[in-house]
């Protein structure tokens, strides 16, 4: 027996009774395994836990510090718990803050920590800049400064032509206003509409995506009729605006001369009923509807607020009501011209030229650019490196995040990708000046998702204040590449990080043995995965089912889904009529595969059956559903095709340059990892719709698995 082991024996005895009852007075049914006590009990300078799917890494997290607070005498404030999302960060507050009292240990995100090294250093920014600042960024870009330079202009169109919406006559102006004013006004003609015509036009289509007249984009289509009837009838808002300096934003604040009022709208009938909620969601939307009411009624604030709802017991709606209500305040209706309207509704419809580069190109180009830890002098390097189109995309770009960078240094702006990059360059300044930060123990979450970036901020942090770090993931689950994650990062934790020890936590406590054995032999398919056998005390036979149905008759292919997904419902309802059930798509679009006919119905996020209306319902991507537990799972489509699962979608030359090069010896490796994931969101059976022409290579290789079945409906 080794020295290490027996040590580790000897303090699992030793703590035996403490890790026994260490959550007993939080939740009785949990209770740390061998592997878990292990992992919180090693003390060597660096840990990786190689977690299972539902294996209780979080809890794993949590008694980790308690472990190093209660018995190796930490302070609070030396221990820093790093979650790549809220929801994670969020859940860990609630029971290490709420239940434990442990108010003092950082529980953060990577860019939290970023802001809160910078801002420690002495520098402040005046705002954080999201993809929705940096898509006003770019687009002001294009529209004042590189369209008015036509020789960068022309560079730009030809260099990203397929994702560009300029015509030629571009060239005959020179400015950009000039140029969308007759295009608009073009396009009106073409269509042979008139100005009213077109208008409403406009207006519908807008309203499909939430946007109004003015150009706002508010939470609901409802809203967006509320704002647009008060434009309409020259009635100044502001939406969500804040009331009085309190922490409140009712929907909209309106003001006509002397009359000043408040209009919040609520997404349910007046009598409190939405089917679109499920129960819980409706009580919670219920009890903020009672709180918000009991303020209207206070005091000052009484008669400043009008209320509507979405559907109403009379013959009449929404808008109606508010029109009653404003007319009773003494309200003026004036109806605003067509003329102004079509000026209105041009002037912010100017974005549609360029929207998808910016969206689909830009953006994602400089995150990951920057995630990778580059900077402008690497666009340098590219440029000397690669020729014709690539070359001049490469010019393009350079421009654009130049241009970018400058915006943010003049204005003290700072965006995501820069907290954890300055952070990362303020910290030796921080220690030499000791500034309050002496961070000496790290717990990462979700590790498999660690990008170049992140990896650096947590090594300096390690380096300069002697830090430990216990790194919790599972390299089964890295599906985040494009966005900047490497999985070599996991695999060579030892080797990248000094001192450094692996553990695995190998009972997973959400899916059966049957489950778990599928799935674990299919993701170790790939000899570079890091092998952990899974062990469950669940059984469950057939848990994977596979639902072929006809595509031969294209028409018929979303018909033929929703009749098999109606029958897999039927199948669980009779089994738990409380059963909570996600469906899973390989994109957000897969939904509607099922959701454009009468059989089902979507809301948001939320499906509802025609057929069992009261079960309830999630959709969700694969990559949105990673961390999360349903009762069942359906999968809605394992086909064969470009957009398919796996997906065939190769990454663009221009995002090759910058993209990590791992070498996997496996086809589809991160979409096998995404499959793994679909596979083990469910704590019980998990159903797939396959098509039976075009079924994929996945397909194809798990229904030769035991405790698969396989369902052949062709009609």
């Amino acid at each position: 027996m080794s020295l290490f082991k027996s040590n580790i024996d000897s303090l699992l005895l030793k703590h035996k009774k403490y890790f026994d009852n260490m959550f007993k007075d939080i939740d009785e049914n949990i209770l740390l395994d061998d592997q878990q006590r292990k992992a919180i009990t090693m003390e060597s300078n660096n840990v990786l836990v190689v977690a299972g799917a539902g294996s209780g890494k979080t809890t794993t997290m949590i008694a980790k510090v308690v472990y190093l607070i209660e018995k190796l005498n930490y302070k609070q404030s030396e221990i820093v718990v790093l979650s790549f999302t809220r929801k994670v960060k969020e859940e860990i507050e609630k029971i290490l803050y709420d239940k434990f009292g442990y108010n003092g240990v950082s529980i953060t995100t990577f860019h939290s920590l970023g802001l809160r090294l910078i801002n420690a250093s002495g520098n402040n920014y005046e705002k954080i800049i999201d993809e929705e600042g940096q898509y006003t960024i770019f687009s002001n870009y294009i529209k004042e400064i590189l369209f008015s330079n036509k020789e960068s202009f022309k560079l730009f169109v030809n260099a990203f032509s397929n994702y560009l919406f300029f015509n030629e006559d571009w060239k005959d102006y020179d400015n950009f206003n000039d140029y969308h004013d007759n295009v608009y006004k073009k396009n009106m003609l073409r269509n042979r509409m008139d100005l009213k015509k077109y208008n409403e036009y406009q207006i519908n289509k807008r309203r499909n995506y939430k946007k109004t007249i003015k150009g706002e984009y508010l939470k609901s289509k409802e809203e967006v009729d509320i704002a647009n009837f008060l434009f309409l009838n020259n009635i100044d808002y502001e939406y969500e605006k804040k009331y009085n300096n309190i922490n409140y934003h009712p929907d909209f604040y309106i003001k006509q001369l002397e009359n000043e009022n408040y209009i919040e709208h609520f997404g349910i009938d007046e009598n409190g009923h939405n089917e679109m909620h499920t129960k819980e969601e409706l009580n919670s939307y219920l009890k903020t509807l009672k709180i918000k009411q009991n303020f209207f009624n206070e005091g000052y604030n009484a008669n400043k607020f009008i209320v509507t709802y979405s559907k109403y017991n009379q013959d009449t709606n929404y808008l109606n009501e508010l029109k009653k209500e404003l007319i009773n305040r003494g309200y003026n209706f004036q109806f605003v011209t067509q003329e102004k309207t079509y000026e209105v509704l041009k002037n912010t419809n100017k974005d549609g030229y360029s929207s998808s580069f910016i969206s689909r190109i830009l953006i994602p180009f400089i995150s990951l650019f920057k995630q990778s830890g580059y900077d402008t002098n690497y666009f340098d390097k590219l440029i000397s490196e690669n020729d014709n189109v690539l070359k001049d995309q490469l010019i393009v770009l350079k421009q654009f995040f130049d241009y970018y960078q400058k915006v943010l240094e003049f204005n003290k702006y700072i965006d995501f990708e820069d907290m954890i990059y300055k952070g990362y360059n303020v910290l030796p300044l921080l220690k030499e000046k000791d500034l309050g930060v002496d961070y000496k123990y790290l717990i990462i979450d979700e590790y498999q998702d660690i990008s170049s970036s992140r990896f650096n901020l947590i090594k300096r942090i390690s380096d300069l204040f002697d830090a430990k770090v216990m790194a919790v993931g599972d390299d089964w689950q890295t599906i985040f590449g494009y966005s900047g994650s490497r999985i070599e990062l996991f695999s060579n934790f030892e080797t990248e990080m000094i001192d450094a020890e692996q553990v695995a936590i190998e009972n997973t406590y959400r899916n059966s043995q049957e489950l778990i054995d599928i799935a674990g032999d299919f993701i170790l398919k790939n000899p570079k995965q890091i092998i952990k056998r899974l062990k469950s005390k669940k059984h469950l036979k057939d848990p994977v089912e596979m639902h072929v149905y006809c595509d031969q008759d294209k028409k018929q292919i979303d018909y033929n889904r929703s009749v098999i997904v109606e029958k897999i419902l039927e199948e669980i309802y009779k089994k738990d009529k409380n059963s909570k059930i996600l469906f899973l798509g390989r994109y957000k679009k897969d939904i509607y595969k099922i959701s454009n006919n009468e059989k089902f119905k979507l809301y948001q996020k939320k499906i509802v059956s025609k057929k069992f209306p009261k079960l309830e319902i999630d959709y969700l991507t694969i990559h949105q559903a990673k961390g999360t537990g349903y009762d069942y799972c359906v999968l809605l489509d394992l086909n064969d095709d470009i957009y398919g699962f796996p997906s065939k979608i190769e990454d663009l030359p221009i995002v090759k340059l910058i993209k990590p090069k791992i070498c996997e010896p496996i086809d589809y490796p991160e979409e096998r990892r995404l499959f793994y994931v679909a596979l083990t969101r469910t704590k019980n059976k998990v159903f797939i719709l396959v098509p039976k022409l075009k079924a994929s290579v996945f397909a194809k290789e798990i229904k030769k698995y035991i405790n698969v079945r396989i369902h052949n409906i062709y009609k």
